[in-house]
C-alpha cells in the first residue's frame, strides 16, 4: 500500500486475510513513485494506490516492456461519489463515521441497489 492509502482501508483489507505491507511499514514513505513501484517488484508485491501518477509510470513500464509488479488503482471513494450520493440512513452514517471514510453512505446504497457495483465495491 503506498502513502496515499488511508489506514481504514488497509485494516480492512487485513481483517479479509489479505497480506499487506504498507510504504512506512517499509521504510519507503519517502520514495518517489518509479522506486515505490521498483521496491513492490523486489518484494513480489502489487501496489496499491489511489495516486494516478503511478498509473503513469506503470504505463511508462508496459511501454517499454519493463516488468514490474502490478499496480491496482483506486480512485478516491468520497470525492466521486459525493456527487451523486443518495440520502444516508442513520445506520450508514454511524458506519460512515466509524470508518473515518466520507461518501461511504453512497457505497452501503450502491450495495443495496446493484449487485454489479457491490461487487466492484
Amino acid at each position: 500500500m503506498d502513502v496515499h492509502v488511508p489506514r481504514a482501508i488497509t485494516e480492512g483489507v487485513r481483517l479479509r486475510a489479505v497480506d499487506v505491507l504498507t510504504a512506512k511499514e517499509d521504510g519507503a514513505r519517502q520514495l518517489g513513485d518509479a522506486e515505490l513501484l521498483d521496491r513492490a517488484t523486489v518484494h513480489g508485491r502489487v501496489l496499491f494506490t489511489r495516486d494516478a501518477d503511478l498509473l503513469t509510470e506503470a504505463g511508462r513500464r508496459q511501454a517499454d516492456g519493463r516488468h514490474f509488479g502490478g499496480v491496482v488503482y483506486a480512485q478516491a471513494i468520497a470525492g466521486v461519489l459525493q456527487r451523486w450520493r443518495p440520502a444516508c440512513s442513520p445506520a450508514c452514517a454511524q458506519s460512515r463515521d466509524h470508518l473515518g471514510i466520507g461518501g461511504q453512505s453512497a457505497i452501503h446504497e450502491a450495495r443495496a441497489s446493484s449487485p454489479s457495483q457491490a461487487e466492484l465495491v
